[in-house]
């Protein structure tokens, strides 16, 4: 059953955020596999949902392409209009951060 995004979103986030201060090793398994739960649910993904979730990765230098891909999939069917500037920051930091570029 996959998750709810806000879930997804919020633990990716909570994982980044603890990450930053410690030297103990990433579980990769673990970044993999909410990786592919994000990528599963995608489409029920909001703007903040999605840039919290590039910010998560790309703080964790885990630059999922697949993932990014679909952030960025999901974020041009979104449009700007419901993204305020801290998301659209958020999103733009973690794209430069990770060198993805999507596909065109």
């Amino acid at each position: 059953r996959p998750w709810p995004s806000q879930n997804l979103s919020n633990f990716s986030l909570a994982i980044a955020k603890l990450r930053r201060n410690s030297a103990r090793p990433l579980d990769t398994a673990l970044l993999e596999e909410l990786a592919s739960q994000a990528e599963y649910s995608i489409e029920t993904f909001n703007p903040q949902n999605l840039a919290n979730t590039a910010w998560a990765f790309a703080t964790l230098g885990q630059p999922e392409t697949a993932l990014f891909n679909a952030i960025a999939s999901r974020a041009l069917e979104t449009g700007l209009g419901g993204w305020n500037p801290q998301n659209v920051a958020n999103l733009a930091w973690a794209f430069a951060t990770a060198h993805h570029q999507p596909p065109a």
